[in-house]
């Protein structure tokens, strides 16, 4: 889902030189000359004149001083984010009554009991690429509304906001040959995002919203690469998507004969769907992924005559226990 990307960081540099040089086209001297000789000009005045009726004198001219005009430009500092620690606070998702997507309530849906891996008790999620998919808030709503809105509010308090740990450089690296990282406290100017995308949660199924988190986006690197002014900001940038899965459950149990033997090789089937298995040589048989629902169950095997039961229940993430002793065919 999430792919880490080394992100160099890039410098152009780009120069411009403005240099002006003035030049005049004055005539080379001879050497018995000290000044080189200029011909007379109308309304100008020369050594031994005086200036014409009605002209100016004009003053001499002096070359200009110069300066370097330099500009540059720079790429932010990049670097690669290894992981984002945020503190998770509420989850609301928006009820449309009947029908109207700008009418009906709010409706919060309570944030998951805490998880070994992801969780504190200060409901903090650790993201990074390889943290798979982690349940953040789970409830029982009301089925066959349209739901038109989903916010999820994080802390934006000091000391509980995010904190961003980073590869400042990926040539630098610790006793293990491991580029060493950074772990740094980071800003994050909004604690709540926003999605307006409709959707619909079914009976008897469970609708995933899932909120992909693209951490190289997420995180803006500001002011000099390398330095201690290096400011952190968090701009989550995430991606909604909705998964509608069917509530399943699991059937299994033992084929034996009369005489509590194991019958290997014996075919199970659930009635009315595609769904079968055949025993292994314990006599033992799993059926996953039944849909939640009421099945007749029937098993059968060679030499033997086939035997149902009838309204086995299959409950969601649950396991029913069937189990079957055949009688020798006639």
């Amino acid at each position: 889902m999430k792919r880490v990307m080394v992100v160099l960081t890039v410098l152009v540099v780009v120069t411009v030189l403005f240099a002006g040089c003035a030049q005049s086209d004055a005539p080379s001297l001879t050497p018995d000359q000290t000044t080189p000789e200029t011909a007379p000009t109308s309304g100008l005045t020369t050594p031994d004149a005086t200036p014409a009726p009605g002209s100016t004198a004009q003053p001499a001219s002096h070359e200009a001083s110069t300066g370097t005009l330099t500009i540059l430009v720079t790429d932010a500092p990049k670097y690669e984010v290894v992981n984002v620690v945020v503190h998770f606070l509420k989850v609301e998702v928006h009820k449309a009554a009947d029908g109207q997507d700008g009418e009906g309530e709010w409706i919060e849906i309570p944030l998951a009991d805490p998880d070994s891996q992801t969780f504190d008790n200060s409901r903090q999620i650790t993201l990074s690429p390889t943290m798979g998919n982690v349940t953040l808030a789970q409830d029982q709503v009301e089925a066959g509304n349209k739901y038109t809105q989903i916010r999820v509010y994080m802390d934006e308090g000091e000391g509980k906001g995010a904190t961003v740990t980073y590869i400042p450089d990926p040539e630098d690296l610790d006793e293990n040959d491991e580029p060493k990282t950074k772990t740094v406290e980071a800003k994050l100017p909004s604690g709540e995002l926003k999605f307006v995308r409709p959707f619909e949660v079914a009976e008897d199924t469970e609708t995933q919203l899932l909120l992909d988190f693209d951490l190289q986006k997420s995180v803006v690197f500001t002011g000099a690469s390398q330095s201690e002014d290096l400011k952190i900001i968090v701009k989550p940038v995430v991606k909604l998507s909705i998964e509608h899965k069917e509530a399943l459950g699991t059937i299994a149990g033992k084929v034996t004969d009369d005489d509590n033997n194991p019958i290997e090789e014996a075919e199970v089937i659930v009635e009315d769907t595609t769904l079968s298995v055949t025993t292994d040589e314990n006599g033992d048989y799993t059926i996953a992924d039944v849909p939640v629902g009421t099945y007749t169950v029937t098993a059968s095997a060679e030499d033997y005559a086939s035997a149902s039961q009838d309204n086995v229940e299959v409950s969601e993430d649950a396991t029913s226990t069937v189990n079957f002793a055949l009688e020798p065919s006639t």
